[in-house]
Order: C-alpha cells, then sequence, then structure tokens
C-alpha cells in the first residue's frame, strides 16, 4: 500500500489499549482520515509495520504510546518525507509537551488539524535512535520504581524519586566531547537532544530541539537540601552554572562509566559497554503544536 496516512499504537502501552480508539475518533472528527489502523501487540509488530509503510512512501504515519514507544520508531523515520506524528499515549509523554502537542486527546486533535510541521532533531546512543533524552544514574532507579505508574500515573513519581534517592550511590563517569571532558564521581549524567527532560525541568537555559547539539551534565554527589535547590534551578534551565554540576554542549560525545551502568533512552533502559552519542539534525519531519519556537527553515505544513 503505497503513499497513504496510517495510524498505529503499541498495545503494551497500558493507555494504549485504552485510549487508542478514542484518540482515532478525535483525529476522524478533526478530519484526518486514515487508510489504515491498527493496535500492535507489540513493540516488534510495530517496528515492522512501519518500517514497511516508510518503505511505500506513506505520507503519514501516526504512532500512538509513551516515549518509549514513539523513541523505539523515531529511527526508521530518519531522512524519510512521511510525516511522523507522535499520538500522547503514555504516563509521561516527554516528546509531546517538547513539541507542545497537548495530552488531552481532543485538544490534540484540534492541534494536529493544523498541519504544522518541523523538521527535528534525533538523538543516537550506539545507532539506536531516542527523540529527548539519555540518562544515566540516578534517573534509571526512578525509572525502575516506576512499576506502578499504569495504575497511579503521574502521581507515582513522588514515592518512585524517594526510593531512588534511597538507591542513590556515586559512579565514576567520563565524558568525551569535542575539546572538552567531564570526569569525576557523579550520581547523575543526561544527555538532553531537546528542551526539557524529567518533566518541566529545562536541560539548559537555551537547550532546543531544533540546535544540532546535545545539552549534556553531570550531577556530583549531593546532599538533600543542595538536590532540592539544583531542581528548582533546572526549571530554568540555571543548574548549568552552579558548581555541583558539570555541563557541555556537543553533538557527538563518548561515555563511559564504572560500574558499568544502563543508559534510559526515552524511557527504556538499555545495556552498553561504551556509549556514543551522535546527533543527526533535521533528521525527520514531525507534527508539532503552534506553541513551539522552530527556525522558519525547518519549518512546513500539511492540509489534512
Amino acid at each position: 500500500m503505497s503513499g497513504g496516512r496510517f495510524f498505529y499504537a503499541n498495545e503494551g502501552s497500558r493507555r494504549s489499549r485504552t485510549a487508542f480508539f478514542d484518540a482515532l475518533e478525535a483525529l476522524v472528527e478533526a478530519g484526518i482520515g486514515f487508510d489504515e489502523t491498527r493496535l500492535c501487540g507489540d513493540q516488534a509488530e510495530l517496528d515492522g509495520i512501519v518500517r514497511e509503510r516508510l518503505a511505500g512512501g506513506a505520507e503519514a504515519i501516526f504512532v500512538g504510546g509513551g516515549d518509549g514507544t514513539l523513541g523505539g520508531v523515531s529511527e526508521h523515520f530518519r531522512g524519510s518525507e512521511t510525516i511522523f506524528g507522535a499520538v500522547p499515549l503514555g504516563t509521561g509523554n516527554q516528546f509531546a509537551r517538547e513539541v507542545g502537542l497537548p495530552e488531552e486527546l481532543r485538544a490534540y486533535a484540534a492541534t494536529v488539524a493544523q498541519g504544522r510541521l518541523a523538521w527535528l532533531d534525533l538523538g543516537l546512543c550506539n545507532g539506536q535512535g531516542f527523540l529527548t533524552v539519555a540518562t544515566l544514574g540516578l534517573t534509571t532507579e526512578i525509572a525502575r520504581n516506576l512499576e506502578s505508574k499504569g495504575v497511579l500515573g503521574k502521581a507515582s513519581y513522588v514515592p518512585a524519586l524517594a526510593a531512588a534517592l534511597k538507591k542513590m550511590r556515586p559512579f565514576e563517569v567520563e565524558i568525551e566531547g569535542e575539546g572538552e571532558t567531564i570526569f569525576g564521581s557523579m550520581v547523575q549524567v543526561v544527555v538532553c537532544n531537546g528542551r526539557t527532560h524529567a518533566g518541566p525541568f529545562l536541560a539548559s537555559p537555551d537547550a532546543t530541539i531544533t540546535d544540532g547539539m546535545f545539552d549534556v551534565y553531570a550531577l556530583k554527589p549531593m546532599g538533600m537540601g543542595e538536590m532540592v535547590g539544583a531542581a528548582v534551578l533546572a526549571l530554568g534551565g540555571e543548574h548549568t552554572n552552579t558548581k555541583e554540576v558539570d555541563a557541555m554542549k556537543a553533538n557527538r560525545l563518548v561515555v563511559r562509566t564504572r560500574p558499568k551502568l544502563p543508559v534510559v533512552l526515552d524511557g527504556e533502559e538499555c545495556w552498553f559497554d561504551e556509549m556514543t552519542f551522535e546527533i543527526v539534525p533535521a533528521a525527520f519531519r514531525a507534527v508539532v503544536g503552534p506553541g513551539m519556537r522552530v527556525p522558519q527553515d525547518r519549518l512546513s505544513s500539511v492540509e489534512w
């Protein structure tokens, strides 16, 4: 089936199982029709059908699920003219917030109907694509403690954070950028492709998903009071100017840790012996909201 518009979702995302048809109804009512829709059984099935439709020259593929699902399929859109429509059917929906797409489905569909598109950067970790953020350390423990997020929703992040802080242990890290190196004992490393991470926190004051650069920072061990202070500063990205944080910008870097730690890519835990990060500028074209600031040469539009 060549050309056309498609909507697929990952049934493995708890919200997808209940909200897929609600999202479909909202989009159709907003004037966006589809040639095929499917609730896929798992990520592998979703990946396969997305690749097939991309090879067939699809006009647009909408993908529903959490940030892990969206990040998992993002690399398939690299270099393609096919429009990537992210449908926020997860718990955190970090990417949707990044690009100005509402989580409430009627509002989401109305925003999509405006047809605003932007060419966005794609992050790669050892060749694996991610949309917004890669983290090591504290955030990994938070993710591991979010087993109940499908039941409690966003409220579950509070107990997950408390449990993670109790388990937090410093680790040795070396981050090689372009002419700059960060090393030492840290509790968290963040490699951000987008503007925000972990909800409302800014990676840096001027971070964007359209500047062709990663915003990288490493958090040193600190007391609870200092941690709270750093979190407050991070609401405006000013944590990168404190002595407790080492930061850099780079479009390519290598990360090594001792002991070896998993990296969380858009919420999904992965293991690598050594991590090479690269950014692909303007890698794919996505639906974005009217409030997202985008360079003029990266903007386009579509009439559904």
